[in-house]
């Protein structure tokens, strides 16, 4: 017997034509985007089925992959496939919070566009940036960055990836001293600010006022790993300061998994587009069966396979 995890997929994921074979094709999906499109006050079809530069402006791009993984996820519950336990990186959290039972779909939309709007203000083009670092330990990048300013560890991905965050000069900086340690490669990412880092805690803590503070919080019907702790969320951990202090802090990715996967979870679905948090699970090797919902044909081999 299978125990499910639901995994959700965070910015990166996204790309042109996201969701639109599932739009064509299921009335379930169809009826939840164009919802969602009412409560966002945006035109996703426009902004996820045709060529435009705004699905990588994160004003857009965080509605929009919450979206499609909340459409997937209706169509794989319509289809008797349900998680025991959720997780999702960075905005992806809004979808896990979602399959848990503790927001409902309405408000994390509303949520996630305002996070949305505010991390694109406060990360702002030139005012910092994000590297991979891969084939270092952890403990090794870490130890570079310790005492330097304006940077942090903004994801741990797997032992042997992270992505570190920061200002300009500081990523710039880092980066040649990981090669230095001997990092294999050090790789900027094409992202407009400096997710996960210190940097944005302004932005955290607006929107801990603007819309976490006032949105109603329920009690969990399935548990979920939020990622600041990369553990179950306890009964006494307020979920609204989690969320807020997600905005600034790192992702504990690696941490997540191995809680899931120590805790006997053996089948893992990414629900929603792109193949990111499967590819991290595979580089792990564990014995685990790991599924993607990016096509009609992954999603049908989903719902095939729901022993």
């Amino acid at each position: 017997m299978y125990k499910t995890a639901f995994l959700f997929p965070g910015q990166g994921s996204q790309k042109i034509g996201m969701g639109k074979d599932f739009y064509d094709n299921y009335s379930t999906f169809r009826s939840f985007f164009d919802h969602a499109s009412e409560i966002l006050d945006i035109d996703l079809k426009e902004l996820c089925f045709n060529d435009n530069d705004r699905i990588n402006k994160t004003a857009f791009t965080q509605p929009a992959i919450l979206s499609v993984s909340l459409g997937v996820m209706h169509l794989l519950n319509e289809n008797g496939v349900y998680p025991s336990i959720s997780s999702g990186y960075s905005l992806g959290e809004y979808a896990s919070l979602v399959a848990s039972g503790i927001v409902s779909e309405d408000d994390a939309l509303r949520i996630i566009k305002i996070r949305g709007m505010l991390m694109d203000r406060e990360s702002g083009e030139g005012k910092g940036g994000m590297a991979a670092i891969i084939g270092l330990s952890n403990a090794e990048v870490e130890d570079v960055i310790k005492n330097m300013e304006n940077i942090g560890i903004a994801n741990y991905n797997y032992d042997g990836q992270v992505t570190i965050s920061g200002s300009i000069d500081s990523v710039q900086q880092a980066m040649e001293l990981l090669k230095q340690k001997g990092a294999r490669r050090c790789v900027r990412l094409a992202v407009s600010g400096p997710f996960h880092s210190p940097l944005l805690k302004k932005a955290g803590e607006e929107l801990f006022e603007t819309a976490l503070k006032n949105t109603e919080f329920h009690s969990y019907s399935i548990p979920y790993i939020p990622n600041v702790t990369g553990t179950v969320l306890k009964e006494n951990e307020d979920v609204r300061l989690l969320l807020s202090k997600q905005v600034y802090s790192p992702v504990r990715w690696s941490d997540s998994m191995d809680t899931l996967i120590k805790s006997g979870y053996n089948r893992f679905i990414e629900v929603g587009t792109g193949h990111v948090l499967s590819g991290f699970l595979k580089k792990r090797g564990e014995d685990i069966k790991i599924l993607s919902c990016d096509s009609i044909d992954e999603f049908i081999e989903c719902i095939g396979d729901k022993r």
